[in-house]
């Protein structure tokens, strides 16, 4: 057997780890009741670590800033330059956090209550245990029914099947909720896309939420 594969089961035998997100996710990089901070000014520091264990390797941190009336900002520092601060946005982002809200960066791989983040602006992939920091996951999933983005393209999501998604392009009925007399849906061909083709080649997700305000 190829070294990496045995490292790789001995690994799973370890951690019990899911190598893969059953179906593409996001979990929020901040605190899921943090209403209860206004109009106060909070900080959290996420650490990241080689394996689902904060015995491993410790590969830097998250810094998240709260502050009324600018939101939340958060800062990316590798363990191998302490004084390099690197501010970021997560994948899933509304500056008004009245909506939604939307703090999200994608899901690799879940682990009991650990996660892998994908790199960039991390320097490699790294799991957290954002429940210690937070209180618990929030996470967020592909919901039928609902108008994204994907890249350039809005789409309606017609079904999440079990590896892969059944969607076709938006139509002006699609969001048009509590109308009279709403437009007919036009006829289309659904089309499927494989999970594996929602990411980037860094792993991230390139579907989000296109009205993250609502209609």
């Amino acid at each position: 057997m190829h070294v990496s594969k045995i490292i790789i089961a001995i690994f799973v035998l370890l951690y019990g780890v899911v190598l893969s997100a059953k179906e593409p996710s996001w979990v929020g990089l901040y605190p899921a009741d943090f209403n209860k901070i206004f109009p106060k000014v909070g900080k959290w520091r996420i650490e990241l670590y080689k394996l689902p264990t904060s015995k491993s390797e410790k590969l830097g941190f998250i810094d998240v800033e709260f502050v009324n009336e600018e939101g939340f900002k958060f800062t990316y520092i590798p363990i191998s330059n302490l004084k390099k601060k690197i501010i970021f946005t997560p994948d899933l982002f509304e500056a008004d956090w009245g909506y939604g809200p939307y703090y999200h960066q994608t899901v690799l791989a879940t682990k009991d209550k650990w996660v892998l983040l994908p790199k960039k602006p991390l320097e490699k992939e790294a799991w957290v245990n954002l429940t210690l920091v937070f209180g618990k996951n929030d996470f967020r999933t592909l919901e039928k029914g609902m108008v994204y983005k994907l890249d350039d393209r809005s789409i309606y999501l017609i079904e999440v099947n079990e590896n892969s998604i059944t969607i076709r392009d938006e139509q002006e009925a699609d969001m048009l909720g509590g109308e009279e007399n709403p437009p007919v849906i036009k006829k289309f061909s659904p089309e499927t896309i494989e999970f594996r083709k929602l990411y980037d080649e860094n792993k991230h997700l390139r579907i989000k939420p296109k009205y993250t305000k609502g209609c």
